[in-house]
């Protein structure tokens, strides 16, 4: 062999290692082996999914037995992309739960702001750890606005943390008809529900934790479109590109976080009708919209470092201070 064929064999050689490499960091980067790539249920009921034309690339982590997180990138039907992210607490994770966050009170504020990894170190302890934290509610960011009454210290429906009632009351606002209209709970037998605002005051007492939410795009397991949400005999659709929160449940418990980023040219957030569609192919049968926009967020506990990370990118640049939050925990 001359030294120009060599020269050409070790060229071409090269060039399909660095191919390989390339190709192996990527996958290992946004999913996963091949081999990995065709056992996850989540992304199996996504693919069927009428709102999902293509499932790009993914990535499944076991964060505890019966409890994990996957990050999809997907091609929606309207040819937007979306980058989501998943949790999902099946109903016999053992010791597992659906509970608030929300920090300490204080003598003139009984909802002080946190970040949602602040909430999770807070609340991460021997004992009980946290798995995942997301936003929770929507809030206003002075409490004295526009003369609310009656005063809602920033949050737009009750809040139940531990059995303990610290809100009791919805505030809607005149123009904000997205918010204060149903509230996502766990009664004190351990129930996930989900019910309209005017339900509240009959079944508060059964509450064991709590906190007030927006549209339900999924009801008993029929897609909701958001098309009955009117103002002064208008109707107002929700912002485009919207950056999605939403939570839902199975029927036999199984608890699903679901975060959607928006508003960039990688992820354009989703529509109600796409909302309820995603969470009723991962087989719920009701959903919640949770506080979206900026403070549609989600960390969670990497299971090699045990440190908290946000999983998304929130439109801020970084994780929001809010005023309430769900966390799915572990107990040891």
């Amino acid at each position: 062999m001359n030294l120009k064929r060599l020269t050409f064999t070790l060229s071409l050689s090269a060039f399909f290692f660095l191919a390989y490499s390339c190709d192996k960091n990527e996958m290992e980067e946004s999913g996963s082996s091949q081999e990995e790539q065709k056992d996850s249920n989540i992304i199996d009921m996504l693919k069927k999914c009428s709102e999902v034309k293509t499932v790009q690339k993914w990535n499944e982590t076991k964060l505890t037995e019966g409890i994990t997180h996957t990050k999809v990138q997907v091609i929606k039907k309207s040819e937007r992309p979306a980058s989501i992210n998943i949790v999902v607490m099946e109903a016999d994770a053992a010791g597992a739960a659906l509970k608030t966050g929300c920090c300490d009170p204080t003598e003139n504020n009984p909802f002080p702001m946190m970040r949602p990894s602040e909430i999770a170190n807070k609340f991460d302890k021997d004992g009980e750890r946290v798995m995942a934290v997301m936003s929770g509610d929507f809030f206003r960011w002075d409490p004295n606005e526009n003369g609310v009454t009656p005063l809602d210290f920033g949050c737009r429906g009750p809040v139940h943390h531990r059995g303990k009632i610290l809100q009791d009351h919805f505030v809607p606002q005149h123009g904000m008809v997205h918010q204060a209209l149903s509230f996502l709970a766990v009664d004190k037998a351990g129930k996930v529900l989900i019910a309209d605002a005017d339900k509240y005051d009959d079944m508060q007492s059964n509450l064991q934790e709590c906190t007030g939410g927006g549209y339900q795009p999924l009801r008993d397991s029929k897609i909701c479109k958001g098309f009955d949400i009117y103002l002064d005999g208008t109707y107002i659709p929700l912002e485009d590109q919207y950056p999605f929160s939403c939570i839902g449940y199975r029927k036999d418990g199984t608890v699903i976080f679901m975060v959607v980023d928006g508003r960039s040219e990688i992820s354009m957030g989703l529509t109600y009708s796409e909302a309820g569609s995603l969470m009723k192919s991962m087989g719920c049968t009701n959903a919640i919209t949770m506080d979206g926009g900026g403070s549609a967020q989600m960390v969670i506990k990497d299971p090699k470092t045990g440190n908290f990370t946000l999983q998304n990118k929130p439109t801020d640049g970084a994780e929001r201070t809010m005023r309430t939050f769900w966390m799915i925990t572990v107990k040891e």
